[in-house]
């Protein structure tokens, strides 16, 4: 709140997020019992790491 920047929005990490971070995500959201999510993100890492073959 006391930075110039305070007003500024975050910028996603999404577009920079390398094959392995998809599945990193996965497990944290699994852990938290946000299946969804966890599910939404194994399946992006799942379908990228497929592709790079």
């Amino acid at each position: 709140h006391f930075t110039p920047w305070h007003d500024t929005p975050l910028q996603s990490y999404l577009p920079k997020m390398r094959v392995n971070d998809y599945r990193i995500y996965a497990k944290y959201y699994f852990k938290k019992g946000k299946i969804f999510k966890g599910i939404k993100f194994f399946t992006q890492y799942l379908l990228l790491k497929n592709a790079k073959k």
